[in-house]
Parts: structure tokens; C-alpha cells; sequence
């Protein structure tokens, strides 16, 4: 991909495929989250509370169990929703309920790329939840193509280390 497809790129998905294995699991984290927090307007305060563990993880500030706890949560979560309806109001939650299951998946290592990273797949359900009439209306490519913002806004593959604000070149 070069800069100009990054630059005007309106699907994420082939964008999270070409920074995968030189973007941080932090950076893809809060990725994730970002996609997750896009539906804010329609979460319950738990879901909320769900985001800022996967978010303070990506920061180094929440352990692997809490991130587990929240996995596990979620997962309940969209299966109970999942079983208690087919209702066309809740599919919007179910698939929150699985973005943020994603957003709190363990780091993957880098080798493991034939399995779907889990800021793909809280890309697409956050996608799904926006597609499904929940709060959004029903255009998943600008969904799409806000969340191609959001990731051009947490990681840059055209800026080197020496440019990087954030990168301490002096050891410290």
C-alpha cells in the first residue's frame, strides 16, 4: 500500500492488514476501542466501563486478568443477548456486546496472521452494530470509512521513528 491508497483508503480492513505486523499491540488496541467507542450514544454504562479496561490495558495500566474479566463479560453478554432474541433491536447490542469482546482479546503474537486480528474483528461487529438501524442509520461504508480515520489518526506507517513525536531517541 502506498501512502496516497493509506491516505484516501475508506475501508479499514485492508489497512489494519498492511500495519498488522509493524503497528503496536497498543496502537491496535486502542484501534479497537476507538471502534467500540464510536457507539457510545447507545451503550449501557458497563459496556463503557468494559472500553476503559481495554483502554487502560493498551496503556499499561490494567492487567491481563482484567482484561480476561472483560473478555469474558462481553462474550456472556452477546451470547445471552443472542439466545434471549433474534429481535432486530438487539442485534445492534449483540454485536457491541462482540466488538468489545474483541477490543479486550489477550495480545496475539505477531507469527499467528492467518487468524483474524482482533482489531478486524472489532472493526467489522462495531460495523455491524452501526449497520443494524441501531442509532446510525444503515451506512456501514461511512462507518467504514470513519473508522479508516480513526486508525490514520492512532498509526502512521509513513512516519519514521526519527520523525515520531512520541518516540524518545535519546534512551530515556
Amino acid at each position: 500500500m502506498t501512502e496516497a491508497d493509506w491516505q484516501r483508503c475508506t475501508n479499514p480492513k485492508p489497512m489494519l492488514a498492511f500495519v498488522r505486523r509493524i503497528a503496536s499491540d497498543a496502537e491496535l488496541r486502542l484501534f479497537a476501542c476507538g471502534c467500540c467507542r464510536r457507539l457510545t450514544s447507545s451503550l449501557v454504562s458497563d459496556s463503557l466501563k468494559r472500553i476503559a479496561v481495554a483502554e487502560r490495558f493498551a496503556n499499561g495500566l490494567a492487567t491481563r486478568c482484567e482484561l480476561a474479566a472483560v473478555r469474558k463479560a462481553s462474550l456472556r453478554e452477546a451470547s445471552y443477548m443472542s439466545w434471549k432474541t433474534s429481535d432486530r433491536e438487539f442485534r445492534g447490542d449483540i454485536y457491541a456486546a462482540r466488538a468489545i469482546a474483541a477490543a479486550a482479546d489477550l495480545p496475539w503474537p505477531r507469527w499467528m496472521s492467518f487468524i483474524r486480528h482482533y482489531s478486524e474483528v472489532a472493526s467489522l461487529a462495531a460495523a455491524e452494530a452501526a449497520s443494524s438501524g441501531w442509532g446510525f442509520g444503515d451506512d456501514r461504508a461511512a462507518e467504514f470509512a470513519a473508522q479508516a480515520d480513526l486508525l490514520r489518526s492512532i498509526v502512521n506507517p509513513y512516519i519514521s521513528t526519527m520523525q515520531h513525536p512520541t518516540i524518545s531517541h535519546d534512551g530515556g
